[in-house]
This record gives C-alpha cells, structure tokens and sequence, in this order.
C-alpha cells in the first residue's frame, strides 16, 4: 500500500505535469491543428493524456521508421517501460503524463520543443511528421516536389496510429525484444561499434528493426 507521502508526491507531479501539458509545452507543433485534432472522434477507453500519448508515440515511430509495424512495437516497449513508480501502475492517467514527459527528453523534435528555424536545419523527417494529423490530413511541413504525394503515404500513417491507440489501451502487447530495452537508435545513422562506445549494448529482438533496441552497458557486458 502507498504512503501517505506518496499519494501527496504523485497529486502534485501530477498537477505540474498535467498544467504543462494543458498549456501546450509538451505537445508537437501540428501547424494550427491543434483545435481540429481535438474535434476528432476520440478513442474509446482512453483518458485525455492517454489519447495523447497515443498520438506522440504514433508520431515518434513514424518519424524514426515510415509505418514499420516491429520498430513501432519496439517503441512502445520502450516508452511504456517508463513507469512512474512513486503512485504505482494503476494510475493510467499519471503514467501517461510520465511517458510524454519522458518522450518529450528523448525525442525533442517531433515532440514540438524545437523551434522551427531548428528543425529546418535539420535532416529528417521531422520537419513534416511533427505535425502529423489524426484526422489524416496532409501534415504541416510536407513538401510534394519533395515528399511525394500525401495520399500514398496517408493510409500508413492512419494505420500507425490506430495500431498505436490498441497498444496504450491496452488491446495489443508490446514485447518484441525479450530483454527490456531503454531507448533506440537508427541502423541507418550509428553502428554497433559506436554505439558501444557511447556505452550502449545492443540487443536482439525477434523480428528485424530499422532501428536498434539498446540498454545501457555494465561492466559484466565488457567481460563476456
């Protein structure tokens, strides 16, 4: 059972948080749409903060793998393996204002925190898959001459983030690597060989990734 110390702790993280995201710190820059994403029809079985935590990890994994259903369960493994331990985990609500928290650290980009004469220095996806739509619109950012035509990329996008909205209400399970994994990174920008050492190990998972699944080192990694 909680204390008493950690009921008090986990209501005010919450209510920090939570203004945060109500005032529009944490959420990613959808190029004004933010009023019409919020009309659209929302899930059924989700909290506020979990719809919304639903969209950022749909945005995230499609910006980092272009629709990969095994990167995105990948993903998810690793945002839900960041738990808000003081109140526990039947706090729906509060674990997903810690998630988007912790996706906001790691993924600065596509969570919004950047301004845009960053983000248009950058090389990427971000510049459009910020402002990736729920309602499926073309994203702010994307660019036809350069991009391609929206419409063929559209029906991946929807199915990313349906398929994001079964795995935070809890109607899929993510658990494609065996080892939990605490963070990523692309296949396409590192190798093994950097990445250990920056003090990272990779691990295998069961289906390929365009991204690599790794925990930190330890010392007992050096000596095998």
């Amino acid at each position: 059972m909680k204390s008493d110390d950690q009921k008090l702790l986990g209501a005010v993280v919450f209510a920090a948080v939570a203004f945060l995201l109500l005032v529009g710190i944490a959420g990613p820059s959808c190029g004004g749409s933010s009023r019409a994403a919020a009309q659209v029809e929302a899930p059924e079985g989700l909290s506020y903060y979990e719809r919304e935590l639903a969209k950022s990890i749909a945005r995230v994994a499609y910006n980092e793998a272009l629709g990969s259903e095994p990167d995105l369960e990948l993903i998810v493994q690793i945002v839900f393996g960041q738990s808000f331990e003081g109140v526990g985990s039947d706090s729906g609500q509060l674990q997903a204002v810690h998630r988007l928290m912790w996706l906001r650290g790691h993924s600065p980009c596509v969570m919004g925190r950047l301004p845009d004469s960053e983000v248009n220095r950058r090389r990427g996806n971000c510049r459009w898959s910020r402002g990736l739509r729920v309602d499926g619109r073309q994203p702010h950012g994307w660019i036809p001459s350069q991009d391609g035509a929206w419409s063929r990329t559209r029906p991946r996008w929807r199915r990313h983030l349906e398929l994001s909205i079964e795995y935070v209400r809890g109607d899929r399970i993510a658990d494609i690597c065996d080892e939990q994994p605490e963070s990523w990174d692309g296949r396409h920008t590192t190798t093994e060989e950097e990445l250990a050492a920056r003090g990272w190990r990779v691990l295998e998972c069961r289906e390929p990734t365009r991204n690599f699944a790794v925990v930190r080192a330890t010392e007992e990694d050096g000596d095998t």
